[in-house]
């Protein structure tokens, strides 16, 4: 459906659609579509003793005409933040960029 539809046109459809409101349905199948789940683990120093650093991630990569749902997905979390970090209202800076939100 989008595959007709311009840069500005999908920008412009997402702007007027905000804000969004999410429902743990939604929530839990777009993040089984659209998202990683990650768990890192590093042996690291803190005060001259070593220890193993744990840092479990989720991911959400989306082009940045979808802002608005990465950010409704911030507000549902209550938590995360998007990279990389510009002004997400320029729609200039959103042309070059992808999105990652990691929560």
């Amino acid at each position: 459906m989008n595959s007709l539809r311009t840069f500005e046109e999908r920008w412009n459809y997402i702007k007027s659609s905000l804000p969004i409101k999410l429902n743990n349905e939604w929530v839990r199948g777009f993040i089984d579509g659209e998202g990683s789940f990650q768990f890192g683990i590093i042996n690291t120093t803190n005060r001259g003793k070593p220890y193993l650093a744990l840092n479990p991630t989720m991911e959400v990569a989306q082009s940045s005409h979808d802002v608005g749902v990465l950010k409704a997905l911030i507000e549902f979390f209550a938590h995360g933040y998007l990279k990389p970090k510009y002004d997400i209202n320029d729609i200039e800076l959103a042309k070059s960029n992808v999105l990652l939100l990691d929560l």
